[in-house]
């Protein structure tokens, strides 16, 4: 049985000048651990699983926050707390690491980068700074900002799951939640720490301007409509449906062709162009998708909308739910169909060129 009378055979200031001595190495090591956890997590179990995993790690995460600072205090006088002082920082990395590799594990998926590049960089910034800027992680204004910003990106990442709907009102919840969840965490700090009271106009502002960036990142659609995610996305010559699928008509492709970067489309003058997309959402998931299809105008220099159509789409089937659309008396040039929420949120896109040819290229029938 584990009792801290073991720790009274170690040698404190060893231990303490060798961890010292390779902190360099052991703090990235703790968040690339994190990072692994995390790939293996997501690839491996169920969303259920993995939420419980991460709710876990951000209650860890938070108790450690107080117990270091609570120890900075004079609490835990008995020495045997002084090696969990001291390896503290390393379950925080942990845990921030796996955290937030997470977050950005499933904006990555789902969202175009083009489009949520911002919220992106935001996140791997966070990731690269709790390695790189480690002397000021021990701040607890900088813990704070970060362990919020954690909170609201998990709050507004699991709310789909749980209430299976998304949307305006999700995020606002989660915001909310976030906010209750810090403000309410801090309270019960300042208890026992005279610097949360201290610091109360600095911890406000930090709250207060992350809160406020976030969700002028979401009203300026900058992130992303987790959790759905493109799954699939494919320009055709046909598609129609039946009860077996999707019977579909594609162009026989060459190894060059399967080689040669970016896809493209040969059609006669006045053909339709399909476009077919899959897209993944929670199960009982409603929500309604756009296609949106975009013309690069070379004399302008910028993408010109040509049509928009949406559809519901209802989730729960593992390679996300089908559906498709097409347009009439395509221009021969460069074309990208944005799959969109119908709020304009982009959850990924497809682009291609489209080439008139006087004849119809061979095609080949397939189902999907």
């Amino acid at each position: 049985m584990f009792s801290f009378s073991y720790f009274k055979k170690i040698d404190f200031d060893k231990l303490r000048r060798t961890y010292e001595r390779y902190e360099r190495y052991l703090i990235p090591g703790a968040l690339l651990f994190g990072v692994i956890t995390d790939v293996i997590l997501f690839s491996s179990v169920n969303f259920r699983l993995a939420f419980m995993i991460l709710t876990m790690h951000f209650i860890v995460s938070g108790a450690v926050i107080a117990f270091i600072h609570l120890y900075n205090e004079g609490y835990f006088r008995y020495r045997g707390f002084r090696f969990l002082r001291l390896f503290s920082p390393l379950v925080l990395q942990y845990t921030f690491g796996a955290l937030l590799s997470a977050s950005l594990i499933f904006y990555w998926f789902s969202s175009s980068f083009f489009a949520s590049w911002p919220f992106m960089i935001i996140i791997v910034m966070l990731m690269l700074s709790n390695d790189l800027l480690k002397r000021y992680y021990i701040w607890l204004k900088v813990q704070i900002g970060v362990y919020f910003f954690i909170a609201f990106s998990l709050s507004v990442l699991i709310l789909p799951f749980i209430l299976e709907e998304i949307g305006t009102r999700i995020f606002l919840i989660g915001g909310l939640l976030s906010l209750l969840l810090i403000i309410a965490y801090l309270y019960a700090l300042s208890f026992f720490l005279p610097a949360v009271g201290r610091s109360g106009g600095a911890l406000a502002l930090i709250i207060g301007i992350m809160f406020l960036s976030m969700n002028v990142l979401y009203f300026t659609n900058i992130i992303p409509p987790v959790p759905l995610t493109l799954r699939g996305a494919e320009v055709m010559h046909y598609i129609e449906r039946d009860a077996m699928g999707y019977r579909v008509k594609v162009e026989e492709k060459g190894l060059l062709d399967r080689l040669t970067p970016g896809d493209r489309i040969n059609i006669r003058q006045g053909d339709r162009v399909y476009f077919f997309s899959s897209v993944f959402a929670p199960a009982r998931l409603e929500t309604d998708i756009v296609h949106r299809w975009q013309y690069y105008d070379e004399g302008q220099g910028r993408w010109i909308d040509r049509s928009r159509v949406g559809f519901p789409i209802v989730g729960g089937r593992d390679g996300g739910y089908r559906g498709f659309s097409f347009i009439e008396n395509a221009p021969s040039g460069r074309w990208r169909v944005l799959v969109e929420t119908s709020r304009g949120q982009v959850i990924g896109s497809e682009r291609f060129r489209v080439i008139w040819t006087g004849e119809r290229p061979e095609l080949v029938e397939d189902r999907r």
